[in-house]
């Protein structure tokens, strides 16, 4: 089968005659520009030169996989920092490190989902407390704060656990101001969370992106 040769930056790359275009991993690779083209029928030739595309190929291909390896290795970083400051437990390095067999978006989508269901949470213990009725139903705001201590435990998130422990105690008291002052707490914690882990699921959307199959 006839081949076309191309010479970049001093290097022989061969494709399909007829293929308009070139793996673009190896023209980022070289970083250099076609020198120029022509046809060969040498079957022998042809065959040396994909053993060479190959060979390119590996080599790019070893490369994004230590690249992977270096982000999930800074994220793990990231994720002891939160660990050393008490944010969080050793649940949530479990947790980031289920993706491997859950699947690349496993972490970010679960984190993403507990940050979204304690904002409604937080909400309901509000309007609980703030209801134009007088009476506050302290079973309602029970069931609350369990549904967030529950989901704030499965992730880690160990400030934000530890402070809905206070609330619980507040509501056994029936205690309306100490439900106040440890609903401000969680909140208090849970922004703090937040801002925290901001760089953490940044990166985390890079991982996936790079761990996805269009890369």
């Amino acid at each position: 089968m006839m081949a076309m040769v191309v010479c970049v930056s001093d290097f022989w790359v061969s494709t399909k005659m007829g293929d308009q275009t070139l793996n673009r991993d190896l023209l980022d690779y070289f970083d250099g520009e076609i020198v120029y083209c022509e046809e060969t029928g040498d079957d022998s030739l042809n065959q040396q030169l994909s053993e060479i595309c190959r060979s390119f190929e590996d080599e790019v291909s070893g490369s994004q996989k230590t690249d992977k390896s270096a982000l999930n290795q800074l994220q793990l970083n990231r994720i002891q920092s939160l660990e050393d400051e008490g944010l969080v437990d050793s649940f949530f390095r479990m947790v980031y490190l289920l993706k491997e067999e859950q699947g690349p978006s496993f972490f970010l989508d679960l984190v993403l989902n507990f940050s979204r269901d304690a904002r409604i949470v937080m909400g309901d213990m509000a309007k609980a407390l703030f209801s134009e009725s007088s009476v506050v139903d302290f079973d309602v705001l029970n069931q609350h704060c369990i549904k967030l201590k529950g989901s704030s435990a499965c992730i880690g998130a160990r400030k934000v656990s530890n402070v809905c422990d206070v609330f619980i105690q507040a509501v056994g008291k029936k205690s309306k101001d100490e439900c106040l002052e440890a609903l401000r707490n969680i909140e208090r914690e849970y922004h703090d969370l937040q801002s925290k882990t901001e760089s953490i699921m940044q990166l985390e959307k890079e991982i996936v992106s790079a761990e996805s199959p269009q890369s």
